[in-house]
């Protein structure tokens, strides 16, 4: 027959002891992990200020090569889009002389044609 302590039998009692124990020790052992990371940190001298942004987060130098290549990469795109409008503008340009060109032609033609049937 199991001792009862307070409404709990001994192997109850026993039990939550052992996980509190547990507890205790996994507490110890993720504070200790946390106290290291800190130490290996400044050791290194990489205790930058880290600022959640979304999901993620960056301290500033990494938010600064962040924005740096953002913008690098915008400013191409930029470029490109400013040459692919320079090239349709003077594929314009052409296709508009080449049109000049053929109705003048067709003027012409038309003049010399109403000379044509003026002598005849």
């Amino acid at each position: 027959m199991a001792v009862q302590m307070n409404g709990l039998d001994q192997n109850t009692v026993n039990a939550w002891q052992n996980s509190s124990t547990e507890k205790n020790q996994d507490l110890r052992s993720e504070f200790s992990a946390a106290v290291q990371e800190i130490y290996d940190k400044v050791k290194n001298g990489d205790t930058e200020e880290s600022i959640p942004i979304g999901g993620q987060s960056f301290t500033v130098k990494e938010w600064d090569k962040m924005m740096r290549r953002f913008d690098r990469i915008q400013e191409g795109i930029r470029e490109s889009i400013e040459e692919e409008i320079e090239k349709r503008k003077a594929e314009n340009e052409d296709r508009l002389e080449r049109h000049k060109a053929e109705i003048s032609k067709k003027d012409k033609e038309s003049d010399t044609m109403e000379l044509f049937e003026e002598i005849l």
